[in-house]
This record gives structure tokens, sequence and C-alpha cells, in this order.
């Protein structure tokens, strides 16, 4: 699956004012310095897929400018580039797992994309994504750097933990009780046509 788009969770946000893109730049840095799962790949060991979190990530802060096209024209266009940008695969061996885009319509107006490989999210995943970045971005702005909590669990973390829970026989009679539930004859559904 590392090369269908399918996977990918796209979000894109509308920023009304001026933009300071080294403040997001830098608090893109410190939520991916926050947030394990943002620097979590999946190179290949031994043919199968194993988690590795790497120490330090580099953002690449693509800003696309449109305001020279005409202003009918602007949205239409960030439209469709987002909408490419989303259909784009992720190299889950090397990540990074997501991407992040500006689109400037104007110099108060701006739409944020981020493309998130569903490997390392969710939609939850995205809606603290956007947070914790809002938060960070408006710290920097005024010069209050720790503004978030530091996190008391990461991802990894839940990944263990659910590891051992399935691993240790607590999900042995759920599945037991699934598979007795599911097992032949099933009755037909009948629907309703009309």
């Amino acid at each position: 699956f590392p090369d269908l788009h399918q996977f990918n969770i796209p979000a894109a946000y509308r920023l009304r004012g001026p933009l300071n893109v080294a403040a997001l730049k830098q608090s893109l840095t410190r939520l991916i310095d926050r947030h394990e799962a943002l620097r979590t790949i999946f190179p290949i060991e031994n043919g199968k897929h194993q988690q590795s979190i790497i120490k330090s990530l580099s953002i690449n802060l693509d800003v696309i400018d449109l305001h020279e096209l005409p202003e009918t024209e602007r949205e239409s266009k960030a439209t469709e580039l987002s909408r490419e940008e989303s259909q784009r695969p992720f190299d889950l061996a090397h990540g990074p797992l997501f991407r992040i885009k500006v689109f400037r319509l104007s110099d108060d107006d701006h739409i944020l994309v981020v493309t998130l490989h569903h490997v390392i999210g969710d939609g939850w995943s995205m809606m603290l994504f956007f947070r914790d970045l809002a938060e960070l971005y408006d710290g920097i702005l005024h010069g209050d750097q720790s503004r978030l909590p530091d996190l008391p669990i990461q991802y990894v973390d839940f990944t263990l933990w659910q590891r051992e829970v399935l691993q240790g026989g607590l999900m042995d009679g759920r599945l037991s009780y699934w598979k007795r539930q599911l097992s032949e004859p099933l009755t037909p559904l009948e629907f309703p046509i009309g």
C-alpha cells in the first residue's frame, strides 16, 4: 500500500491576515519535535515494514505564490494544486509521511494545506496537529516559547501497550466471540426495494 494515495489525509485551513512564514516554519519544526509520529518512518527490514523514529527532521515548507494570477482564478488554482498534492503517494521507508504547502493568494490571504499518511495519523490527529500548530505559532509571534505542556506519552507508547494487550491473550476471547458470531450459516439481510 505504500504507492497508494487513498491512504492520504488532506486538510486545508484558510489563513486570513498577514502570515509570518518564518514563524510558521519555526512552529512546524517545534510541532515535529513535539510529536514523534511526525518523525516516524517504516523502512523495510527482512521483507517487512518496521517502525522507526527519526531523531530530527527538517521541514520543507513550500510557499506557492498565486497572487499574480487574476483574483478570480487564485482559489480554483489553489484547489487544483491541493487536489494534485493529496494524490501524491508517500515513501513509507524514507518519509517524511506528511507534506505542507502554503498557497499565497494575497498579502493577507493564504491557504495552508497539510497532507498526512494515515499510517501516522487520522482525522483526530489532524485536528490536534492544527490545534498545536496554532498554539505554537501564536506563542512564537508573542514571544512565549513554551505554551504547550510536554506530552506524557507518545503514539509509540500506545502502540507498545496495544501490542502487549494483543499478545497477552486479552483479545483471544473477543476474537473467538466474533468468529462464532460471523461463522456460517449467516442469515441474509433483506433490504426493502423501492
